[in-house]
């Protein structure tokens, strides 16, 4: 048995510690009922930090469903999640970017959980550009064939196998940092484009 089967099973049997309800039988679970990140085709959320990060929480605590962050930088903070969604959640924390290709691949291909986040934004661009457009194209044909979601987060539009990208704007300071999240997300705003066509001052929430 190679290192990725076991590396795979191992997956699976975390997965299925974690999540009994969404492994039982290895099926995959109910599509998610609404999400700002659409199910089926690979979505790019970039621009600054700050801003990339409500929408990922955003498209995080939409849906309830089981959901899943695969962490390249160590940066996500759990504690910005709701309690009651962090039962839902699997945090995949990984010190290489190599490893984080690895690990959704294998969530892809196994089919359980409904939406998987990747964060690249602290990833150097010469090495994103490093990685094979041959990947990123191959998890768009896993999507269509799960109907699962998947955004990747980046600093700037890298992603060539995007159908959906979604541009965040925000000019806060550190002093916003304070504010409450339904506050900042209200002022926050996106230009969302879709194989070409842009659609300008859009809230992530909407775009699904």
């Amino acid at each position: 048995m190679s290192d990725k089967i076991i590396r795979f099973e191992q997956l699976r049997g975390m997965l299925a510690e974690k999540f009994p309800a969404a492994t039982h039988g290895l099926q995959a679970p109910k599509p998610v009922e609404r999400a700002a990140i659409p199910t089926g085709i690979l979505t790019e959320i970039t621009g600054p930090s700050g801003g990339v990060g409500l929408l990922m929480l955003d498209a995080l605590i939409a849906p309830s469903a089981f959901a899943a962050v695969v962490d390249t930088s160590d940066s996500f903070d759990p504690s910005d999640v709701p309690e009651d969604f962090l039962s839902r959640l699997l945090w995949v924390r990984c010190e290489k970017l190599t490893g984080a290709i690895q690990a959704v691949d294998l969530l892809l291909r196994d089919g359980n959980l409904p939406m998987v986040l990747l964060d690249l934004r602290m990833v150097a661009a010469k090495e994103l550009r490093s990685v094979p457009a041959s990947t990123w194209h191959r998890f768009q044909r896993l999507l269509e064939q799960q109907g699962s979601a998947l955004g990747i987060c980046t600093a700037r539009p890298c992603i060539p196998a995007a159908r959906l990208r979604v541009h965040a704007r925000s000019q806060w300071t550190l002093r916003d940092l304070l504010r409450p999240r339904e506050e900042l997300m209200a002022e926050l705003l996106s230009e969302s484009q879709y194989r070409g066509v842009a659609a300008p001052g859009e809230r992530a929430l909407h775009i699904a």
